[in-house]
């Protein structure tokens, strides 16, 4: 295996209220398919999932001059309850996720001595098959791949991610699966060129913004927080991975992103504002 990575770091330690740290990264992971002692290895070379075209992550907390000590509104008790001791921080990620591959199901193919229509017949185990399938197209995320359409909760019926594909299989004259715009099945006996892990699919995006107020109600004792928070305010679009294999007996469901987002807990998920009131003692 052959992995390249690089991370380029900016830092802006505390002052005048400002600071914040921000990441780059990227990473890139090659490896051959071991298995088959007839053919050359270096002809199945693919990204693995280590592979991370770009990932950039940042956060920044500033405090507001207002109050006491601070540039504007520092005179008189009022004016510092008021308006006083607030901060502002602000969370931002968008990153590629890992590359996936594509496949197709159900595939009916022509038996190469009898001509008939059937299932797939290919070498022993012990002589594996790298890949059943040809790549003759890269999948193309869609304009406005972010709508699904209006019947989100029954995948089938959802807006597929990418359409460049095709959304029905392709079939020869005599029944036989050819594949769809983007991959061919390989006849039986034969072993394609599918690359495991080559395509990369929607970015992934999120965005968090808070402000927050640190205050002593005793003089030492007890403490409080209020607190605003703004969760997803751009109201971005994560979607969950696509289904990437074609199945000639479903086809509606291919590149359709399914019932889940990426991940709430992760990035994404819908717009929230929460506001809260916490005690420490």
């Amino acid at each position: 295996m052959i992995y390249h990575s690089a991370t380029v770091k900016l830092e802006k330690r505390y002052s005048y209220g400002l600071s914040f740290l921000t990441f780059f990264s990227w990473a890139k992971g090659i490896q051959n398919d071991p298995g088959n002692l007839y053919q050359d290895q270096s002809l199945m070379r693919a990204m693995t999932s280590r592979t991370q075209k770009y990932r950039y992550v940042s956060s920044m907390t500033y405090e507001l001059p207002f109050g006491h000590g601070k540039k504007w509104f520092n005179s008189g008790r009022v004016m510092n309850i008021l308006f006083g001791g607030y901060s502002f921080s602000w969370n931002f990620s968008v990153w590629e996720p890992m590359p996936m591959g594509l496949g197709y199901s159900g595939g009916t193919y022509t038996d190469p001595v009898t001509g008939a229509v059937g299932s797939r017949q290919d070498y022993p185990s012990y002589e594996p098959t790298i890949s059943s399938y040809y790549l003759v197209g890269i999948p193309q995320l869609r304009d406005n791949w972010q709508d699904i359409g209006t019947n989100r909760f029954v995948q089938n019926y959802q807006n597929p991610l990418v359409t460049n594909c095709g959304t029905t299989p392709i079939l020869q004259p005599n029944g036989a699966t050819w594949g769809n715009n983007c991959l061919v099945v390989a006849p039986s006996f034969t072993r394609g060129n599918m690359p495991s892990a080559f395509w990369l699919e929607q970015r992934i995006i999120g965005a968090n913004a808070s402000m927050y107020k640190d205050f002593s109600i005793t003089k030492e004792r007890v403490k409080a927080q209020l607190r605003f928070d703004y969760y997803n305010p751009f109201k971005w679009f994560n979607w969950g991975n696509a289904n990437t294999t074609m199945t000639q007996t479903n086809p509606q469901s291919f590149m359709t992103p399914g019932l889940n987002d990426f991940s709430d807990s992760t990035e994404g998920g819908p717009s929230q504002v929460h506001l809260s009131f916490r005690v420490r003692f």
